[in-house]
């Protein structure tokens, strides 16, 4: 994540998926009075990837499905389940708030006019070698190429499990995690049927390697108890740690050879916003579905449409804060100015300080309607109510979480 695809926000959010899970077992087998530890996970994890959160709550999802008959016998678990994911939406309404008012007022291109296909982008079985043992024997498949790896040193440690012969409830539960794991491992080969409902749902996610990301977490989990089961005697320790030392030595090697070969011949780039890359904005996910293509602004460019030739458009200007203004003068009545921006809700527009009414144009941009006099319009993004009242609530959320937190410690 970090050097084969310079992505932070997916780097940041593996340091909270443990944190979401430590809490998911307090609520099923721990103390479920620690509601709060699952609550804070996720707050994290949707402050940092929306993509890795979706991921870890299917998981979730998973577990809960296979614990819910026990859960059900003790119902306290599940009144502080749902009430952690209250409080969770509450700490995240900065952020989450405004994101599903934004989702819920239009269509956009995450769903309806995607560049990657999750299909496209499945595991063929060759690069297996690269997910199990973090070796490349083979160059990268441009349509199918696979980045992430669990590497030689985890997959070994997850083969100790053949030799634990004795049985409990924890070494079950591992045993669980790691069945998942293996289960999301074969979602990303090309037979898992990404094309039907309802795992067509899940193309947003654009890549289904992203689920390595939950698999290296339940391994990690798997092979550290395994080994903690067997690795006892002073023997068997320093054996193991020969091991450890051996395999940091190869993935070393391994990935510096991918690092310099990638660096000489690839990485010649700069980040200069321009349409052949999207204009530095991913692949505009969240672009109005209406827009007829990826590069249809560049195409465009600044002009500023209008329903009559008559209309005289003059000055069109942006100014500072993400002012755009112009004068206009109307023959025909009414007009209806189209601008060179991407329409959200939360745009606002005035002629001379009165307000005029702005919609989504057929092109997914802004256009401001009713215009029936000569002028000068402004428009600028005002935000929403959600957007301005969001802040507060997760402010306010986060200090009585901690006052919470504090009473029930000194209390305790």
């Amino acid at each position: 994540d970090i050097f084969e695809r310079s992505a932070m926000g997916e780097t940041i959010s593996m340091t909270f998926v443990p944190l979401g899970f430590w809490g998911l077992y307090e609520i099923i087998n721990g103390d479920y009075k620690k509601w709060y530890i699952i609550a804070i996970g996720f707050a994290c994890l949707i402050f940092s990837h929306v993509i890795a959160t979706l991921l870890t709550f299917i998981t979730v999802v998973i577990i809960l499905l296979i614990y819910a008959k026990s859960m059900w016998k003790e119902k306290e678990r599940i009144y502080y389940l749902l009430l952690a994911g209250f409080v969770s939406a509450l700490v995240s309404a900065y952020f989450l708030f405004p994101l599903f008012e934004q989702m819920l007022s239009n269509k956009f291109f995450y769903t309806e006019n995607i560049i990657f296909n999750v299909n496209d982008y499945t595991i063929i079985p060759i690069q297996l070698y690269r997910a199990v043992f973090g070796i490349t024997f083979f160059p990268h498949d441009s349509t199918r190429s696979f980045l992430p790896a669990l590497g030689s040193f985890l997959t070994i440690m997850l083969c100790l499990r053949v030799f634990i012969r004795e049985k409990s409830a924890e070494l079950r539960s591992v045993d669980i995690g790691v069945l998942i794991g293996f289960i999301f491992v074969l979602i990303c080969l090309p037979i898992f049927p990404w094309t039907i409902f309802p795992f067509k749902l899940l193309n947003p996610i654009q890549f289904p390697w992203r689920f390595f990301q939950i698999i290296t977490y339940l391994f990690v989990v798997g092979a550290t108890y395994y080994t903690y089961r067997l690795i006892k005697t002073n023997k068997n320790r320093f054996i193991f740690s020969i091991f450890i030392i051996i395999s940091i030595i190869i993935t070393i090697c391994v990935e510096s050879a991918n690092c310099h070969k990638k660096y000489n011949r690839q990485y010649h780039f700069t980040w200069e916003i321009r349409a052949d890359n999207l204009y530095c904005q991913g692949t505009l996910e969240y672009a109005p579905a209406k827009i007829p293509s990826h590069d249809y602004m560049e195409e465009r460019g600044d002009s500023v449409g209008t329903n009559y030739k008559e209309t005289e458009i003059l000055n069109f200007s942006r100014q500072k804060k993400g002012i755009t203004c112009l004068d206009v003068k109307v023959q025909n009545k009414p007009e209806t100015i189209e601008f060179p921006l991407f329409f959200y809700k939360g745009y606002s527009a005035n002629m001379d300080g009165h307000e005029l009414p702005v919609s989504e144009s057929k092109n997914g941009l802004l256009q401001v309607t009713d215009v029936n006099e000569s002028g000068k319009i402004c428009v600028a993004y005002t935000g929403t109510l959600i957007q301005k009242v969001s802040p507060y609530i997760s402010i306010i959320s986060v200090l009585l979480l901690c006052i919470y937190i504090f009473k029930r410690k000194r209390k305790k």
